[in-house]
C-alpha cells in the first residue's frame, strides 16, 4: 500500500504530465510544496527544458523569471 505522500506524489505527477501534453501544453515545469515548518511534502518535475534538444526537466533546472518579479512583488 502506498503512503499518503507517495499517493499525493503520484496524483501530482499525473496532473503535471497532463499539463505538458501537446498541442496546448507547456514545455516543462517543476512543482514543489512545503509545509509551514519547511519540510518538503512533494516535489515533481515534468517535460523538457529545451524544445530543440528535448533535454528533460530536472529538480535542479534553472529558469528565467523575466518580468515575473512584478507579480511576486504585488503578492508580497
Amino acid at each position: 500500500m502506498a503512503t499518503s505522500s507517495q499517493s499525493l506524489s503520484t496524483r501530482i505527477r499525473a496532473i503535471l504530465d497532463n499539463a505538458i501534453e501537446p498541442p496546448s501544453g507547456i514545455p516543462g515545469l517543476v512543482y514543489l510544496a512545503v509545509d509551514r515548518t519547511g519540510s518538503v511534502l512533494v516535489h515533481e518535475c515534468s517535460g523538457v527544458r529545451d524544445i530543440d534538444t528535448r533535454e528533460p526537466v530536472t529538480l535542479d533546472s534553472m529558469w528565467a523569471i523575466n518580468s515575473s518579479t512584478k507579480i511576486v512583488t504585488a503578492i508580497a
